[in-house]
């Protein structure tokens, strides 16, 4: 499955150890809350 950063939409790469599963955002160089993240590609709309 893949998951998105809720912040800037990108897709986000899943680390796995010791039980746990975390998310991080490349392009926010951030971790993200596994309940924070989305499951479907957000729609973002540049200058309506």
């Amino acid at each position: 499955m893949t998951y998105y950063c809720p912040e800037c939409g990108n897709e986000v790469e899943c680390i796995q150890g010791c039980g746990s599963t975390g998310y991080f955002c490349n392009k926010c160089n951030k971790l993200i809350s596994s309940k924070a993240i989305l499951t479907e590609a957000p729609n973002i709309k540049d200058n309506e």
